[in-house]
């Protein structure tokens, strides 16, 4: 501890118009050695000092904030009532209902520290669960065209309707290329192509479902 940091905590144990035992001890340690050349024994006690004054001057703090309430709880104005007397445990009981109220506003403080993390946390999708989270829209969007396409399928015969989902498509692509071409009448193509609308209306649907995993 400096010289600087013992001359303030003395000038604030001269304001105050009533101490605890050990801070009417610093200040008459103050008083008959100075700030200088503190022995361990002397600095421990300026030390335990300055904890009660940064209590005290937070305490302050939280007094002058309940004081500029509209509205105060019964604890507060408690607090008040305790502020408007001067008597020295009337002062006191006032530091110790501010030190409570404070703890429960630190408290509170960091249980929403706690909750913005955990949310914030949940946010974050890890890779694992970004693709789980892709298998499993796609795997169901597979399953719904399947099912509409192909009725009354047994659950063995899932894949086999799949990989011909699959070929159908692929025999799709060559055939019309084959009739474009040829230059072939396409009414019949076309014909074919519209029967799969309601896949279509499907596929639309999935790009603005809000579970899309795909969507940026």
């Amino acid at each position: 501890m400096n010289e600087q940091d013992a001359i303030q905590i003395y000038e604030y144990l001269n304001d105050l118009e009533f101490l605890r035992v050990k801070e009417k001890k610093c200040l008459e340690m103050f008083l008959q050695v100075g700030f200088k050349n503190l022995n361990p024994e002397q600095e421990k006690l300026a030390r335990d000092t300055r904890y009660l004054m940064n209590r005290a001057l937070k305490n302050f703090e939280l007094l002058s904030e309940i004081q500029c309430k509209q509205k105060l709880t019964s604890i507060e104005k408690q607090i008040l009532e305790l502020h408007e007397k001067d008597d020295i445990d009337s002062y006191f009981s006032m530091h110790d209902l501010l030190d409570s109220q404070r703890k429960k506003i630190d408290a509170k403080f960091a249980e929403n520290k706690i909750q913005q993390k955990l949310a914030a946390k949940n946010k974050e999708k890890s890779p694992k669960k970004s693709l789980d989270s892709k298998k499993y829209f796609i795997g169901d969007l597979c399953l719904k065209w399947i099912e509409s396409t192909f009725q009354n399928l047994s659950d063995d015969q899932v894949l086999d309707a799949l990989n011909r989902m699959i070929e159908n498509q692929k025999i799709g692509q060559e055939a019309r290329k084959f009739w474009e071409q040829n230059n072939q009448n396409k009414d019949y193509l076309n014909t074919q192509i519209a029967a799969t609308s309601q896949l279509k209306a499907q596929v639309n649907a999935a790009k603005t479902d809000s579970r899309n995993p795909f969507k940026k």
